[in-house]
């Protein structure tokens, strides 16, 4: 993916697509758009702060801009299902 909006599909079980290390500056928002039952755990090549954001239902997103120095960071998130708040409501590891 080389960014602008990407819509994430489960299957049965659990993937673990990756996010290529970007370009500074370039963004890229992911959003859980069909859930096979299956989660999806989006794994970047450096995340700051973590090192996978894990999406469980429809709606689930997160949005990201790669910078030179700390890799994909998160600009924004929010649960399919959960209401959004002021801590993340996606699980990142």
């Amino acid at each position: 993916a080389t960014g602008g909006l990407i819509l994430v599909t489960t299957p049965g079980t659990a993937t673990t697509p990756a996010l290529a290390n970007g370009v500074a500056g370039q963004m890229v928002t992911l959003v859980m758009d069909v859930d096979g039952g299956g989660i999806s755990i989006i794994t970047p090549g450096t995340l700051s702060g973590g090192a996978s954001v894990t999406f469980t239902d429809v709606g689930d997103s997160v949005s990201l801009v790669f910078t030179t120095t700390r890799g994909w960071v998160i600009t924004g998130m929010a649960s399919g299902v959960a209401p959004v708040s002021t801590t993340r409501v996606l699980t990142t590891a």
